[in-house]
């Protein structure tokens, strides 16, 4: 008879579940509870649920992916949606819930305050660092009053009563030490307990809302297993939370491990490139030096010789010769000159001293070397025409009607 007692079931809660019931059926054998991840994605190729799948089962690559079931079915062509990390999928997952939450500014700030009251220990801090200070003085009175008493002949009812005093002292602010620290580490273990209390409450109501999730898809279904499967269920979905977790954890660090193996490696071959490279410019540098050498003639050595010599007269010239010349012989009027010649003139402007420089400079690779006598013969010739135009010049002047 029907309404005649209050339903076990409320019928809306009853219609839910015969609809999850038919909407299974039509999924078939493909259709697995196993995960909460099951029968929840569907390939866009061919339309088959994607399936749990455990690649390198044995070793440290371990790690569970996601692929259509259908992916490897001869009998149709292979499907091309890409293979899934259950890492990916369930960061994705936060990523869109997360984004529902519109309000979670204001629970992070909560979180926020009430982390910064319970870790605030500045006055603790102050008081630990006062009777620090308190007990090493007090430490160094005693050190030094047993020095004393050492050294020196006192009264010892006196000295035993300083000392007293001192170790009273000691004992006084060590108690008070012990009792701030005893303190500190109970406000730690308050904090402690109190994020550890947060943290379950956090957990237990996202999983609660997980759960009403769950319960809004597959309705009473959980209703008509019993506590044992829920139980278990359960168990199971926190053993693959904590192994996806590791999972995760590990891969991370092998890709940290290979991006720095990686980065290490383009670093050597860079630092090798670079010797590589300033090797080559070296040997390039050194081959144009030896060629420059190589072809840098005699002339233009010498020339570098007279800059040399008339650069460092010109340094003195203004101190100790200050009427001085010191320049190119360009007179060939005698057939022979020198390469520099130092003349040298008293007030009156007379000449009273000229000296003939014959610059020669040689390489260390010059095959026929030269000493300071073969060039005496040219120089006298030359210092003979000059001491003849010289003469020629005062006759020519002596000669002039005044």
């Amino acid at each position: 008879m029907e309404k005649s007692h209050e339903p076990i079931i409320v019928p809306d809660e009853w219609e839910a579940v015969q609809e999850e019931l038919a909407r299974r059926k039509t999924i078939g054998r493909s259709y697995s509870g196993k995960s909460v991840l099951g029968a929840k994605i569907r390939c866009g190729d061919c339309g088959s649920w994607y399936g749990e799948k455990v690649w390198h089962s044995t070793d440290s690559y371990r790690c569970r992916v996601w692929q259509c079931n259908g992916k490897y079915d001869k009998k149709r062509p292979r499907c091309e949606t890409p293979v899934l990390r259950e890492e990916d999928i369930k960061q994705r997952f936060l990523a869109a819930f997360n984004s529902l939450i519109a309000d979670k500014e204001a629970y992070i700030a909560a979180c926020e305050a009430t982390r910064a009251v319970l870790t605030d220990t500045a006055t603790i801090d102050a008081e630990i660092k006062e009777l620090l200070g308190e007990m090493e003085i007090v430490a160094g009175l005693t050190k030094k009053c047993i020095d004393e008493n050492s050294r020196t002949a006192q009264d010892q009812d006196d000295y035993a009563e300083r000392y007293n005093s001192y170790v009273e002292r000691y004992e006084k602010a060590k108690a008070r030490y012990d009792q701030v620290i005893a303190a500190l580490q109970a406000q730690v273990n308050s904090f402690q307990t109190e994020m550890d209390l947060a943290v379950r409450k956090a957990v237990d109501a996202k999983q609660q809302e997980l759960s009403d999730k769950d319960r809004e898809i597959v309705g009473l279904q959980t209703k008509l297993d019993n506590q044992k499967q829920v139980a278990d269920a359960d168990k199971d979905a926190a053993v693959h939370l904590a192994e996806a977790q590791k999972d995760k954890a590990l891969a991370e660090l092998q890709g940290q491990i290979a991006a720095m193996e990686s980065e290490h490696a383009r670093k050597e071959a860079e630092l090798i490139a670079d010797r590589d490279r300033l090797l080559r410019l070296k040997d390039e540098e050194l081959a144009q030096y030896k060629e420059m050498k190589a072809r840098l003639s005699t002339k233009m050595v010498g020339e570098s010789l007279e800059q040399h010599c008339e650069t460092e007269f010109n340094k003195v010239r203004a101190l100790g010769f200050p009427r001085a010349l010191f320049e190119k012989d360009n007179d060939a009027r005698g057939g022979s000159k020198g390469d520099y010649v130092f003349r040298d003139y008293d007030e009156s402007g007379a000449e009273y001293i000229s000296i003939m420089f014959e610059m020669k400079n040689e390489m260390d690779e010059t095959a026929t070397k030269h000493r300071n006598e073969d060039f005496f013969k040219k120089l006298d010739a030359a210092r003979v025409v000059w001491k003849s135009l010289c003469q020629n010049g005062y006759n020519h002047i002596k000669a002039k009607p005044p």
